[in-house]
């Protein structure tokens, strides 16, 4: 057994066991193997992977409840070779790690309010799985299926309840940017390096380079280097905060949100011809935002709409003119490559509904997907869910996508899902891209996968 394994199985053991005594334990075990069927060598990317997530509640008494959820997962690729004796190459497959750790406090007497304090996911806009108001819900992802997943955050969140309306209060003393890591940060990478392959063969960024004094015959994509520069302090000192006063009128829930913090992506903000170094840096903030959510019938319906404020003069003067000396002869297609601290509007509207024979639908259509954080990064795209199912709701046909109207790509996800016992699900399950040439979403279609596991509930 492997060093890291037998110690993370150790610390789990160490900490469910006092813990679940007087605490309610739940949780998911979940085994997968998954392949992508468009790649030179299919063979080589074969991932079997076990992961086990538990839930640790307690309600210690009528004003204290916690939380813990808890991580662990093993995977390895069948291409690799296991070493037995080398510890390091299993720590690189094991990870063990929290996911919430919370404390809720609780006053019901003379006020009505709940504290959250500790690790939690803060969901303040009404968007089914996806939000413009999403400040504290960076994105957490390894694997094409984590794509729409958020990360928890670190901080206090006060939720009162004067009369009929509720008032969300939250504080972040840490900032937690977006995480990308295993398959989709290669899969970045990549298309990164491309992309930059691609500009460094155009005549006009040849004469742009020789005007800066640079041979562009010496110039290729692993010369340039990123670098991340610290937090830029703002104009007071909180990492984060934000405020949702929201009410029920009728048969709709209306709120407004304020939200001000760092977007969880960094952003180019300069660019070092001397050292070939592009310096990266996380943008302040400010979002001003309204939902809507309640049902018109049977429907289900909800909505946000958001007013963007990035900080002004974000980015360096002469890397915005180095971007714009770049744009002027390119076509248009690539007229979104100069950044911009203008503010910008965006939102969504969605819809869902429960047919009698089984079938569900759910659709959204968002501007400015969660990972645009500039005017000029916006695009509009139709995201959906639908499924039936059969057999008395033990077969699950699924069907899951995105459709990028402005930037002319597609996601598309059809699953499988059989109950075979009470706790256990197998599923069979394909991710797929598409999109015009020379896209985003057609440099990803190689990135096509297939997947199957088993599900097992506790």
């Amino acid at each position: 057994m492997k060093k890291r394994f037998l110690t993370g199985l150790l610390a789990l053991t160490l900490i469910i066991a006092p813990l679940s005594i007087a605490a309610d334990v739940s949780g998911t075990w979940e085994n997968k193997l998954k392949f992508e069927p468009k790649n030179d060598t299919p063979e080589d990317t074969v991932l079997l992977s076990s992961g086990l997530d538990l839930d640790i509640t307690n309600d210690v008494n009528d004003n204290i409840f916690w939380k813990l959820n808890l991580k662990a997962e093993v995977e390895k690729l069948t291409s690799d070779e296991w070493e037995l004796d080398d510890s390091y190459d299993f720590e690189d497959k094991f990870t063990f790690s929290s996911d919430e750790a919370y404390v809720v406090l609780s006053a019901h007497e003379a006020i009505y309010a709940d504290a959250y304090i500790g690790k939690q996911h803060v969901k303040l806009g009404s968007g089914d799985g996806i939000t413009t108001l999403g400040l504290f819900e960076p994105i957490k992802a390894n694997t094409l299926d984590d794509i729409t997943s958020s990360a928890p955050v670190w901080g206090t969140k006060l939720v009162w309840y004067p009369g009929d309306f509720t008032v969300t209060g939250f504080y972040q003393p840490i900032f937690t940017p977006a995480k990308v890591g295993g398959e989709l940060a290669n899969a970045a990478r990549s298309i990164k390096d491309d992309t930059i392959a691609e500009l460094l063969q155009q005549e006009t960024v040849w004469q742009l380079l020789a005007s800066l004094g640079l041979s562009p015959e010496n110039v290729v994509p692993g010369m340039i280097r990123y670098e991340l520069e610290p937090l830029e302090e703002k104009d007071f000192p909180i990492t984060g905060g934000a405020l949702k006063v929201s009410r029920q009128l009728s048969k709709c829930d209306l709120g407004f949100v304020y939200e001000n913090g760092y977007a969880t992506i960094p952003l180019p903000v300069n660019f070092d011809t001397m050292t070939m170094t592009l310096k990266n840096q996380y943008m302040p903030v400010q979002k001003v935002g309204a939902t809507v959510s309640g049902a018109i019938g049977d429907i289900s319906t909800w909505g946000e709409l958001t007013y963007n404020i990035p900080k002004e003069d974000f980015f360096d003067p002469e890397f915005i003119a180095l971007l714009e000396k770049l744009d002027e002869n390119l076509d248009d297609e690539d007229k979104d490559i100069v950044f911009t601290d203008e503010a910008y509007v965006s939102g969504l509207v969605g819809a869902d509904y429960f047919f009698k024979n089984g079938a569900y639908i759910n659709l959204q259509l968002i501007h400015g997907l969660p990972q645009q954080v500039t005017k000029n990064m916006l695009s509009t795209a139709l995201v959906g869910e639908t499924y039936k199912t059969f057999a008395a709701d033990r077969l699950k046909l699924d069907l899951t996508g995105i459709f990028d109207i402005t930037n002319k790509g597609r996601v598309v996800s059809p699953k499988v899902e059989f109950t075979a016992t009470p706790s256990t699900k197998v599923w069979l399950k394909g991710t797929f891209f598409g999109g015009d040439e020379d896209t985003v979403y057609d440099k990803l279609k190689d990135n096509a996968q297939i997947s199957c596991g088993a599900t097992v509930v506790f």
